[in-house]
């Protein structure tokens, strides 16, 4: 069985790639950077990947300005092509502090806009669109290409009820969580630099 951790970014990715998925018991973690890993599974094992980008990747679609949802549908139903009978996992994080989130990326890496260009609500002509931050369209894109309804969770219930997370994606994934004290739960990519 595969599980696929789709994204979103900025909802804990990295603690989840880093801290959560290499300490899980017997479901096999493959980074996204070893995909070549792929060849070597076994039929009756289960096996992670993990990458934000996997539903798209919401950064590049802006920069070359391609419509996101479009983005999205393509990359979920080539995942559905690649592995018909995986699992899916996603994070979203409330829309304040995601926009917010994704400025301090977007200034991180290089961006200039202030913040009223970068996203603008009533106008709706920043950089980011509105809809560009709609988190239905891609629950039900999963639910239309894939057999089984996705894991939701927040990146508030990782950062804030670890436990209760780590039993509800233990229900959904089966194997054994690594315990809460053997998890560092350090700030990663917590905001911008000086010069950013």
């Amino acid at each position: 069985m595969f599980f696929l951790h789709v994204g979103l970014p900025k909802t804990g990715t990295s603690f989840l790639q880093n801290q959560i998925f290499p300490r899980w018991n017997d479901v096999h973690y493959i980074r996204y950077s070893n995909l070549e890993n792929l060849v070597a599974t076994e039929e009756d094992e289960n096996y992670l990947i993990s990458k934000e980008s996997l539903a798209g990747d919401i950064f590049r679609t802006r920069y070359i300005d391609e419509d996101l949802l479009e983005e999205q549908r393509r990359s979920i139903r080539n995942l559905s092509a690649f592995f018909p009978d995986a699992r899916v996992i996603i994070g979203f994080r409330r829309h304040n502090s995601f926009i917010l989130s994704m400025y301090k990326q977007y200034l991180h890496a290089g961006g200039t806009l202030p913040l009223s260009d970068f996203f603008n609500i009533r106008e709706n002509d920043g950089f980011f669109y509105r809809e560009d931050f709609l988190f239905r369209p891609i629950i039900e894109l999963v639910n239309d290409y894939f057999q089984y309804a996705p894991f939701i969770y927040t990146q508030e219930e990782l950062r804030d009820d670890l436990p209760n997370f780590l039993s509800d994606l233990q229900e959904y994934m089966g194997g054994t969580p690594p315990s809460v004290d053997e998890i560092k739960c350090h700030l990663r990519n917590k905001g911008v630099g000086h010069y950013q």
